[in-house]
């Protein structure tokens, strides 16, 4: 913040996104922060990384030099706690710049039913990675059962009109964006279980999916201006498939392959 770089700053190569900031571990070590306690650990509702007081004086701190939060929440109470914070700057900061600055949730696996207009109508980007739904299938039927969760509720909080950007979280997951395809429309695993998907009433159609990896993705990072859709203008960054994606059934999302990579009009790769 010293050196006088806000978010957004920098050119087409690099530029300068959020600043991250932990709230809550992860599910897999029981140390998401959670509204009610992990089965059979009664007391243990995860770890606050960042508590709420320190995490609205970085947030204001981060914000009045022109840097926009990455808020890593994962737990329900983690999200809970990272909204309402933002939502508490948003009527403090008034109009300007640092009004108009995209904060973000990165994660935000599992969200109170309530809170997913609250998410949309706060403005903040749902940064969701949908691998993590499919891959977490054996942690959240054994860890979770039975609360009551709106969980990687990516359909949920779009219909809520809220930005939802997906990406993958590698080097955790695997950077192939085709399995995060997979994931959104299916929730399947790769064996395709459970048969129709996890919470399949969340599943995304391939057009929506593919927006929220394209067009979202390029919203979050103030680059929509130049990257997330194909037409003049825009830098010429694409991908040429062998195969039509939507002639494909979704189970076999996962297998397409890239035959072309083209980066500023330039072909980098050729298969």
């Amino acid at each position: 913040m010293d050196s006088g770089w806000a978010t957004g700053d920098g050119d087409r190569w690099l530029s300068t996104g959020p600043v991250k900031i932990f709230t809550d571990g992860a599910l897999g070590s029981h140390t998401c922060l959670m509204s009610e306690p992990y089965d059979g650990e009664p007391g243990n509702h995860g770890i606050a990384v960042t508590p709420a007081e320190e995490f609205e004086r970085l947030l204001a701190t981060a914000a009045g030099a022109g840097i926009a939060v990455a808020a890593h929440a994962i737990g329900d109470a983690a999200n809970r706690m990272v909204l309402r914070a933002y939502a508490r700057w948003r009527d403090s900061a008034g109009p300007g710049p640092a009004a108009r600055l995209r904060h973000r949730i990165e994660h935000t696996q599992h969200l109170l039913p309530e809170d997913v207009p609250l998410l949309a109508r706060s403005g903040v980007i749902a940064s969701m990675q949908p691998t993590h739904c499919t891959s977490d299938i054996p942690l959240t039927s054994r860890m979770l059962a039975g609360r009551d969760l709106a969980s990687y509720a990516w359909r949920s909080l779009l219909d809520a009109g809220a930005v939802v950007a997906f990406g993958s979280d590698a080097p955790v997951e695997d950077p192939d964006p085709f399995f995060g395809v997979h994931a959104a429309v299916t929730r399947q695993q790769p064996d395709g279980t459970p048969p129709g998907g996890v919470d399949p009433h969340e599943r995304l159609d391939l057009d929506t999916a593919l927006r929220c990896f394209t067009g979202a993705g390029a919203y979050a990072s103030y680059e929509e201006h130049l990257k997330g859709r194909l037409r003049p203008g825009m830098l010429a960054d694409f991908i040429a498939l062998p195969t039509d994606p939507y002639r494909v059934e979704p189970a076999r999302l996962r297998d397409l392959t890239v035959a072309l990579t083209v980066v500023g009009g330039v072909v980098r790769w050729q298969r």
